[in-house]
């Protein structure tokens, strides 16, 4: 049996609410639009969630991609899906070969976000892979070595009389914590100056500088193969101390995260 490899999502954030992207399709060419929510989360998840305000934003990118193309005058059969280590994929119904025109002045949507840069991408038949790695994944392509799972930890205090009788008093029970670590974390996928071209945004100093340090949510999946609305945890996290370290292992790092519950 397969082991699973985890990954975590963060989120993306846009400054504007309506995007576009020029798109043709056979002959005939749509500038398509893509309606987002500023500063909201979304997540290049391709889990089919909806664009929602609940615990700062829920929506899939990959399912909004897919809408703002589905508006496309020649056809409405676009699919968008992503991989596990987060590799995009659009395809489109009725034996049709289209085009992304990420390059072109019409287009005001971002490629990069997507796993494109900014050029015109032709189909292959009627399916296009993006070359790149979607930006918000730090996908280590490695199980974790340590995982407290989530603990519940208690606020209080005990007091202990001269004659040795305890009396305590629970506070409250605050959000969970969760301790994770992986160790000999290749450099690639560990710090910027060394990500692998095709992953300009997988290190995980990227998922540290852009999102988890700046205290957004961040999504821990323990398989990355299996994206739904409930197969993740939402965190936070609990400190902003660096959390990469050397490994003992040459060009090796080792990462420890401390996190805390986030819905």
């Amino acid at each position: 049996m397969a082991v699973e490899k985890d990954c975590i999502l963060w989120p993306v954030r846009f400054d504007s609410t309506s995007y576009a992207v020029k798109v043709i399709v056979g002959a005939t060419t749509t500038t398509c639009a893509l309606t987002v929510t500023a500063d909201r989360n979304y997540w290049v998840s391709g889990d089919g969630q909806a664009d929602s305000s609940t615990n700062n934003g829920t929506g899939d990118l990959c399912a909004i991609l897919e809408t703002c193309l589905n508006t496309h005058a020649a056809t409405t059969g676009f699919s968008v899906s992503v991989s596990a280590s987060g590799f995009l994929t659009i395809s489109v119904s009725g034996g049709l070969t289209f085009s992304i025109e990420w390059g072109d002045a019409a287009t005001t949507l971002g490629p990069v976000i997507f796993g494109f840069t900014a050029t015109t991408y032709n189909s292959t038949g009627s399916s296009l892979e993006a070359p790149n790695q979607t930006k918000g994944i730090w996908y280590s392509d490695k199980t974790r070595s340590t995982d407290s799972r989530d603990r519940q930890p208690v606020l209080g205090a005990v007091a202990e009389t001269i004659s040795g009788l305890a009396r305590v008093s629970r506070l409250s029970l605050p959000k969970k914590t969760r301790e994770l670590g992986w160790q000999f974390i290749p450099q690639a996928k560990s710090l910027d100056e060394y990500a692998a071209a095709t992953e300009p945004s997988g290190a995980f100093e990227s998922a540290w500088l852009n999102g988890i340090s700046k205290g957004y949510e961040f999504r821990v999946y323990d398989d990355a193969s299996t994206r739904t609305s409930s197969s993740y945890g939402l965190y936070r996290a609990r400190n902003i101390n660096e959390p990469l370290t050397r490994s003992s292992a040459p060009v090796r790092f080792d990462i420890a995260l401390s996190c805390a519950r986030a819905d």
